[in-house]
């Protein structure tokens, strides 16, 4: 245990209630940021799962870097697009260079979020009993693709547009709305995909994008439903980096 030391005393420090891991770690398998980190970086990153999945106001997680545990909270919401109810937003206090405290931003309530869930599994379901039946990867990958340019307008500003609730619920959202929609899908039909952002360049400049990687057949290929759906406006893009 750590020390400290109040009025010239000496006395151990209590541990911190960290939060208690209840999901199994098949939950984790085959997840694109998880598989490669240290034992203590898949710690945090279930620590911070849990957390998120129970929309806790606060949270104790193993790690004794703020900043770096911020990172590894988005790879988490990388690997997940079904945790809609955050975008990331979180103040992160390290406290003694022994752990850290987490106090994410939610954009609903857990009343809110349940509603929500309720309203995408609907959508999902219609959408996933509608795929082509005995359909290889590319046709199911194809068929996504298709009906997300079809169903979805892209509109910046758009509400919730940085999650999956704007995509398949309102219909109406931007590139991360588009390329989080497009891996939950795909992983739904059982299709690896992994989001991605980086920065896209085109005549009137740089800015921040997202897209996929997708597994077809034993390769992996780009797939961006943005620059697809033909309600997206502007000059072609000339060039990605990521």
């Amino acid at each position: 245990s750590a020390i400290s030391e109040t009025l010239g005393i000496t006395q151990l420090a209590p541990e911190p209630d960290y939060i208690k891991v209840t999901v199994p770690e098949t939950t984790f398998e085959n997840k694109f940021h998880y598989g490669g980190d240290s034992e203590a970086d898949k710690e945090t990153y279930r620590d911070i799962y849990q957390g998120l999945l129970e929309q806790k106001d606060e949270f104790i997680i193993h790690s004794k870097d703020g900043d770096h545990a911020n990172n590894i909270l988005y790879t988490v919401l990388y690997d997940f697009p079904e945790i809609f109810w955050t975008e990331g937003h979180v103040i992160s206090t390290t406290y003694g260079n022994r752990y850290v405290c987490m106090k994410p931003k939610y954009n609903c309530t857990k009343e809110e979020k349940e509603t929500k869930e309720i309203q995408i599994h609907s959508i999902t379901q219609k959408v996933l009993e509608a795929a082509p039946k005995g359909a290889d990867e590319y046709a199911k990958i194809k068929y996504v693709y298709e009906y997300l340019v079809t169903s979805v307008e892209y509109q910046d500003g758009a509400p919730d547009n940085q999650n999956i609730y704007s995509s398949l619920v309102n219909k109406k959202t931007v590139c991360a709305g588009y390329a989080k929609a497009n891996q939950y899908l795909l992983e739904k039909l059982g299709i690896s995909c992994v989001y991605v952002t980086g920065d896209a360049t085109n005549t009137q400049g740089t800015q921040l994008h997202a897209w996929n990687i997708v597994s077809c057949n034993g390769k992996y290929y780009y797939v961006d439903v943005t620059w697809a759906d033909p309600f997206v406006e502007g000059d072609d893009v000339q060039n990605i980096d990521n």
